[in-house]
């Protein structure tokens, strides 16, 4: 169930502050802003500064992992999403056991991100937050796995939509629906050609 990525900088790269500026009116009906470390550093705190602007709750995939990272992205970040990899590179050393897991998180939380949430491949996630900073661990079914490439766009992505759709939620409930999400995209070859259409998942996932 893991997976090994080669990262070619692409469109995203191109994208400029004023590029999010001229896109402002969309973040005054925003519930969550979904943001990448693809594209350059100004651009992202552009974002990340906008989506504060208008109370948008604001989701930082730390990928693909940059060293030179500055910190006021993390204090602009409510909810952190790493894999095990990125948190490892981002901390310094190897996060492969739940006292790591632990470690790392509480590295995050002192950045000055709201809630920090690990992806584990197989074995689901964990989560922790400012308020609870014990981590919580998500398990998940075991599927047939053929291409786990694409499987953290897909859990990014089905985690902005059922936060966006069910704000009052548990966070678990939320970071389950998005684990099963991912698992289905697993179970299939290629990235985009595996994520599922929308009438091909299950109600409960919905």
């Amino acid at each position: 169930g893991q997976n090994s990525i080669v990262y070619v900088h692409g469109a995203a790269a191109l994208l400029t502050p004023d590029d999010v500026k001229r896109a402002e009116d969309l973040f005054k009906s925003a519930k969550i802003l979904v943001a990448v470390f693809e594209c350059p550093k100004a651009t992202l705190l552009e974002a990340l500064k906008l989506a504060r602007k208008y109370k948008v709750t604001t989701y930082v995939n730390a990928a693909p992992y940059d060293g030179g990272m500055v910190d006021s992205v993390y204090e602009l970040t409510d909810i952190l999403c790493v894999n095990e990899t990125e948190a490892g590179q981002m901390v310094g050393f190897k996060v492969h056991s739940k006292e790591t897991f632990q470690q790392a998180a509480e590295a995050f939380l002192l950045k000055g991100c709201n809630t920090v949430i690990i992806t584990l491949g197989e074995q689901g996630a964990c989560y922790c937050t400012r308020q609870l900073r014990t981590l919580t661990y998500v398990s998940i079914d075991k599927v047939r796995v053929e291409d786990t490439t694409g499987a953290g766009d897909a859990f990014n992505g089905a985690f902005a939509y059922h936060y966006a759709r069910h704000a009052s939620a548990p966070l678990s409930e939320t970071i389950k629906k998005a684990c099963d999400v991912a698992s289905i995209t697993v179970q299939s070859p290629g990235t985009q050609a595996s994520y599922p259409e929308l009438a091909d998942i299950p109600a409960r996932l919905l």
